[in-house]
């Protein structure tokens, strides 16, 4: 199951009084930023999406801290499914990421190819509505894209493996039943002549798709004060092999997924690479070896990843 889904679910739980003082130690502890007002009125789905906006594994301990002050011991196992199913992902390795981000992209390109322009400017519309994703620089550019091979890549980028549900979203709000329908069935893949003109953009697309997913799964294991410690060493690393410097406006958040966008639009396909290096100055050699195991070492990963782009 999604985190979203079991959020969802857990929260659904809770009667009307305990949510709403859920809402009220959630916006004391992890949700300051969150008007009391806007909070007060959001219902279960929108409090998780709230949630999921801080992109950082704090987001299950956050839910978790409440729920124990609330005393609700009996809704925290549930938690757990996301844990595990976190453990689980963190094993995949890294070409299985990109035979799995190939096909979703794959899939997306055949079944939004039916949108018209005008279709395809209301998907971008009503997916700026339900996934308001305050970090992401691709996502905003994407709201101006009218051409489906940048759309569906721009969304692969974004949201990995989750692109397919997210789609579904979008395709309900828009009452495309035909084409909901389509991604439910999958088993219909693209056809051969849309793998032999764009196999290659696939690939590498489908590539930097996965890589962004791992440094995603990594950083949300660091603590804030880590995170800082990162962006610093990053800027450091980036002068040592002679990279892009990233901008001194954008070099302090304290968001995971924004610090992993920014090495990504700075490093490119050298991202893993550098982050494994931050992350050895700073003696996370547990996180660096996840890191080995799971993209086969940085020699090995830089050799698959440049004849990818090649």
């Amino acid at each position: 199951m999604m985190t979203e889904e079991i959020l969802v679910e857990t929260l659904d739980e809770l009667s009307p009084e305990d949510f709403d003082q859920f809402k009220l130690l959630l916006h004391t502890e992890g949700l300051s930023f969150i008007t009391s007002e806007r909070l007060k009125e959001a219902n279960t789905e929108d409090v998780v999406k709230l949630l999921l906006e801080l992109n950082r594994k704090d987001c299950v301990e956050e839910t978790r801290k409440v729920l124990l002050k609330m005393e609700r011991t009996d809704l925290v196992p549930r938690l757990s499914k996301i844990d595990s199913r976190a453990k689980e992902q963190q094993q995949i390795p890294l070409s299985h990421r990109v035979e799995l981000m190939v096909s979703v992209t794959e899939l997306l390109l055949e079944t939004l190819a039916d949108l018209t322009d005008i279709q395809l400017r209301d998907f971008h519309h009503h997916l700026s509505v339900i996934h308001r994703l305050r970090y992401d620089y691709r996502f905003s550019l994407m709201q101006h894209y009218t051409d489906l091979q940048d759309t569906v890549f721009t969304l692969v980028q974004s949201f990995g493996q989750q692109s397919v549900e997210v789609t579904m979203e979008v395709l309900q709000k828009m009452e495309m039943n035909d084409l909901m329908k389509r991604l439910i069935d999958s088993s219909s893949g693209p056809t051969k002549i849309l793998l032999d003109e764009h196999a290659a953009q696939i690939h590498k697309e489908a590539t930097l798709a996965a890589i962004r997913e791992l440094l995603l799964e990594t950083l949300k294991d660091l603590s804030e004060q880590e995170l800082s410690k990162v962006q610093w060493l990053l800027q450091y690393t980036c002068f040592q092999k002679n990279l892009p410097q990233i901008p001194l406006r954008e070099s302090v958040t304290g968001d995971s997924a924004a610090v992993v966008d920014q090495m990504m639009r700075t490093c490119g396909q050298q991202s893993l690479e550098v982050i494994m290096e931050v992350l050895m100055d700073m003696n996370r050699t547990d996180l660096v070896q996840r890191l080995s195991e799971t993209s086969s070492g940085p020699k090995g990963m830089k050799e698959n990843i440049d004849a990818t782009i090649i």
